[in-house]
């Protein structure tokens, strides 16, 4: 997974607006709001993890590619983005790079430089994924409010 947490500020009349609403909303409709706002927010910042991916390194980058995942965790609201096991183990590595490296031996091993594609995509793309998080809940209310005035 990510190795720093993304924080970002939210004005409080934002968030209490959005509580209130949610507050009306039945309990079905309010677990599938959040986990499908959950998941569209990670996916933009997933979606910008495979592009950066795609462009800075010119290797073959197949199973890292494959290995991008969301989680969504219900009972605490709150969604992680970042790479399955064992095919994206080494998502770090091309993250951020290796040193110098030597066996015991003194056999040198190479060094690689890093790319840092997940970690540029969840910096550049932190507020965006809270804006279409923060869509994803108003067009879900929207919905809901169109389908109760029938």
């Amino acid at each position: 997974m990510a190795t720093g947490n993304l924080t970002i500020q939210l004005n409080k009349s934002d968030v209490a607006a959005v509580n209130r609403w949610l507050a009306e909303m039945d309990k079905v409709d309010q677990s599938s709001t959040i986990q499908t706002a959950l998941r569209q927010g990670a996916k933009v910042i997933q979606d910008a993890g495979k592009t950066n991916l795609a462009s800075r390194n010119k290797v073959n980058k197949g199973n890292l590619k494959k290995s991008f995942s969301i989680k969504v965790v219900k009972k605490k609201a709150y969604a992680l983005s970042g790479f399955k096991r064992p095919k994206g183990a080494h998502a770090h590595l091309v993250d951020r790079g290796t040193a110098k490296r030597y066996t015991a031996k003194g056999y040198y091993r190479g060094s690689v430089k890093g790319t840092h594609f997940w970690t540029d995509a969840v910096e550049a793309n932190g507020g965006k994924a809270l804006n279409t998080l923060m869509n994803a809940i108003y067009d879900a209310l929207a919905e809901i409010n169109r389908r109760n005035s029938r």
